[in-house]
């Protein structure tokens, strides 16, 4: 019986690397007296495949795993659900799990989207009310005007060298959360954005990046040092275009 887990990732958990989430998961359902089943052949391994993987300190705030298990003798997977929630540590929080049909594509060949809420600290301080939604409604305008562009160029280190890599393929969308409004935030104002970008084998980009960006290429006065993102789910995208959650199968 394959079963899909719905659970938060948090506070000091989302330092947790993504191959130790593996292990975690394991220790728990053993804790918890949940069979996992093994593949076969000369080196088995647990049958347990998350979703696209979280940078390490970065929250998640609606995370899937899959998981093939043993029917123990319970009706359904209820009262092994209340038992695993008992054996995950402090910030690792299970949401939901459902039972899936045979049919159910992989996690990882089904997601294709995920969404982001980015939290960004202004420089500047001690401005008239008019003046800051003034700035703001330019913002908006440049940032329509800069996903128009065709090609948008940031800088990766790897293994020593610095390569040029077009992001904008992986951009779905960027939007500031409640257009005009101001968050208050360590003695600096701010904006939030929300951010939608491709997940896939084809590459992928990451919030800080598209925002790094957008600063460099406006020449905006935003704090990116002490910017806070988290992840507030992962999708798939149906024929018409419409954002599902990996639950709605």
């Amino acid at each position: 019986m394959k079963i899909r887990m719905a659970y938060a990732k948090k506070d000091s958990a989302q330092y947790i690397a993504h191959l130790d989430m593996a292990r975690l998961f394991q220790r728990a359902f053993r804790r918890a007296a949940v069979e996992i089943v093994y593949s076969e052949g000369f080196n088995p391994h647990p049958k347990i495949s998350f979703g696209a993987p979280l940078p390490v300190g970065m929250a998640g705030e609606r995370e899937y795993v899959d998981v093939d298990v043993r029917e123990q003798g319970f009706d359904d997977m209820r009262e092994g659900f209340v038992r695993l929630s008992a054996q995950m540590p402090l910030g690792i929080e299970l949401l939901a799990w459902q039972i899936l049909p045979d049919r159910a594509q992989k996690l990882m060949a089904l997601l294709d989207t995920a969404v982001y809420r980015a939290e960004v600290p202004g420089r500047e301080e001690n401005k008239a009310e008019a003046q800051v939604a003034g700035e703001i409604s330019e913002l908006e305008r440049g940032l329509h005007r800069w996903l128009e562009q065709e090609v948008i160029c940031w800088d990766r280190k790897k293994e020593g060298k610095v390569l040029s890599v077009d992001i904008r393929p992986f951009i779905r969308s960027v939007t500031m959360v409640g257009a005009g409004r101001l968050n208050e935030d360590e003695g600096g104002r701010g904006v939030d954005f929300e951010i939608v970008t491709v997940l896939g084998n084809a590459g992928s980009v990451r919030p800080m990046e598209i925002l790094g960006a957008f600063c460099r290429d406006e020449g905006l006065g935003l704090d990116l040092e002490r910017a806070r993102a988290r992840r507030t789910g992962v999708y798939w995208l149906d024929a018409q275009g419409v954002r599902r959650a990996p639950d709605e199968i």
